[in-house]
């Protein structure tokens, strides 16, 4: 992200949340102020449609006053006679009362008759809250108040029920109707309000979610009145009323239409976009300013660093002339391009004795390893030379001087000159014997010599060559380090060497000289590792096989000490080691060489304890993976 973009994104982020806070504060202000209004009319308008429900259950009252007038219903009542009331009332009964339930008790509460019809139809039903055998004495709704009787709101499972029970006649019967609160009543009372609302108990099928967490608030709270507002800007006040037994169970939402709080919506929407305006004018300002202060001068600078970084010109400088901090960091920036200048002559000059060293470092490892086997060689021959028989047959020739004049009568006669040419013949195979190991031990002697010699050659031709690529065979080239390695040490104490070679494979054109040395120092570490190892069983595979398509695999491999995973990615690094006397140049001198000639040197390991594997890959092509890289 750049710079512009970063200030301009914290200068919006303090801009628009000052811009929130004084919203916040004016819209608690402003709004408050409606909020309460809107409080007000809300709980007007649940207090007119609690009136109107009220209203509604007054005339319950009346139409079961009007049947508990009537003589036949008190006499039926007083008589306890059932077939008068079966004959005088029919179905016709509740729909001409205007009512959906009608039940004449006794004074014991037995109904002597009675009907209950769904709502909105004439279909008998039957519900649990009003058995059709009789009433309870306790019933709530048989709760005497004087002379009459109460009425209230009962909670059915088909719906709420707006009912009303009084005294019939003297012998104490009860008169019990009700109308359920339906769509027709609903709209009936609404229109006598002028105010939309809602109304359902705990049981309501129809009450969702949002509608059922209200109803618990305020069953916690009662009496408590809630208020929300819907996307329409209406607003919809809750209330609990209670049901024929005293329990807040029903729910009643009064709608409010616009009014108070859509004027204030209106308010808080104006104050919102004047603050907006307000906060977007102030913004555009600030980045003005800034864009000319500090953007401007510092793109300027970036885009001068960017040349530098492109064009490596150490040389040249800002010329920026300002006395603030961005003039400050122009200056120093010109000094730093001038520190780096003088610092890179001297980095040169270091990098090139640092090179020296390394390259040294790399000559003196190489040639210790194959001067130990030259040395072996030459002791070898030394001993080789001093076991001839040199002076058993000086013995013999001065024997032959002493007989020179009878020689014949001397191998023939005397029993000395019998034994003569069987002794020559053993001083003969002797003689050949110790001059065939002495040429062995010479012809090693010569290949460790010619190996230091092109040591040396090769970091002296250094800058100007790259080694010299021959056809040579993997298998052969690998023997032969394992021989150097044992002339120079001698064969490990109790490791077993086991070779692994393909058959058929084909030789390769490499640099001879560089593999031998990455060959020679693998083998050593492998032995090394053995030797810090414990276990038994040591061993060490050397494998040469196909690995692909036009490329051929070297493997060393043992089961010593293994190598930790922290320590896997840096045995290659100049002067890493964890081997007590080590220096660090073996690994980090064969990875170089391997690089030089085309190959690629990589280890594995499962961890301490476990073992190592050394694995250079040389492509059949070397020379031309050589000149690629």
């Amino acid at each position: 992200m750049s710079l512009r973009a970063k200030i301009l994104l914290i200068l919006a982020g303090v801009v628009l949340l000052w811009a929130a806070a004084d919203h916040l504060a004016l819209r608690r202000m402003v709004t408050g102020q409606f909020q309460a209004l809107g409080e007000e009319e809300a709980a007007r308008g649940v207090k007119i449609v609690a009136e109107g429900i009220e209203v509604q259950a007054r005339r319950l009252r009346a139409a079961a006053s009007l049947f508990a007038s009537l003589p036949m219903v008190r006499e039926a009542v007083r008589d306890g006679d059932r077939e008068l009331l079966r004959t005088q009332l029919g179905p016709a009964t509740l729909g001409a009362a205007d009512t959906d339930l009608l039940y004449l008790c006794d004074p014991g509460g037995a109904v002597l008759w009675g009907r209950i019809e769904a709502p909105g139809g004439e279909e008998e039903i039957a519900l649990a809250e009003f058995p059709r055998e009789g009433l309870s004495p306790h019933h709530p709704l048989l709760a005497r108040r004087g002379e009459r009787l109460a009425s209230s709101l009962v909670t059915t499972e088909r719906g709420i029920l707006l009912a009303a029970a009084v005294p019939a006649g003297e012998a104490g019967g009860n008169v019990v109707v009700g109308r359920f609160l339906d769509e027709e009543l609903r709209r009936e009372i609404a229109a006598h309000c002028s105010l939309p609302f809602a109304i359902w108990d705990r049981r309501s099928a129809i009450l969702d979610p949002r509608e059922r967490e209200l109803l618990s608030q305020l069953t916690s709270e009662p009496g408590r009145l809630l208020l929300d507002a819907d996307d329409a800007g209406n607003m919809h006040a809750y209330e609990t009323l209670r049901d024929v037994a005293g329990r807040p169970d029903i729910l009643l939402r009064v709608t409010i239409e616009h009014g108070i709080l859509a004027r204030g919506r209106k308010a808080t929407e104006y104050l919102a976009l004047s603050t907006g305006a307000t906060a977007l004018l102030i913004l555009l300002v600030l980045v003005r300013l800034l864009q000319r202060t500090v953007v401007s001068p510092l793109g300027a600078l970036t885009r001068f660093a960017e040349r530098i970084a492109a064009t490596d010109d150490t040389s040249a400088r800002t010329g920026m002339k300002r006395k603030d901090e961005i003039g400050v960091l122009a200056a120093e920036f010109d000094r730093m391009l001038a520190e780096i200048e003088r610092s890179r002559r001297l980095l040169v000059e270091t990098a090139r004795q640092a090179g020296m060293s390394e390259v040294a470092a790399g000559v003196l490892h190489n040639v210790g390893n194959v001067l130990n086997s030259v040395n072996v060689a030459a002791n070898l021959v030394q001993q080789q030379a001093g076991a001839l028989p040199v002076a058993d047959l000086r013995r013999t020739v001065g024997v032959l001087d002493r007989h020179e004049g009878d020689l014949a009568r001397f191998i023939a006669e005397d029993p000395r000159g019998r034994h003569l040419l069987p002794l020559l013949r053993e001083l003969a195979s002797s003689l050949a014997t110790g001059r065939a190991a002495v040429q062995a031990d010479l012809s090693a002697l010569q290949e460790g010599i010619e190996h230091i010699a092109e040591l040396v050659r090769v970091q002296q031709c250094y800058a100007g060559t790259k080694g010299v690529f021959e056809w040579t065979s993997l298998a052969e080239q690998v023997d032969t380090a394992v021989r150097i390695c044992h002339q120079a040490h001698g064969p490990a104490a109790g490791v077993e060497i086991r070779r692994d070679f393909a058959p058929d494979l084909p030789s390769v054109r490499v640099d001879r000289h560089k593999l031998m040395e990455i060959l020679v120092n693998l083998i050593q570490n492998a032995e090394q590792a053995l030797a810090e190892s414990d276990r038994p069983d040591k061993q060490i595979v050397l494998r040469v096989q196909r690995a692909g398509s036009g490329l051929l695999r070297i493997v060393v491999e043992d089961n010593g000490v293994g190598i930790a995973p922290l320590n896997i990615d840096k045995v290659f690094r100049h002067g890493f080691t964890t081997k007590k006397g080590g220096h660090g140049f073996g690994l980090h001198i064969s990875a170089n060489a391997a690089r030089e000639m085309g190959a690629h040197l990589h280890a594995h390991s499962d961890g301490p304890g476990r073992g190592a594997a050394f694995t250079l890959d040389i492509s059949l092509d070397a020379e031309a993976s050589r000149r690629a890289a």
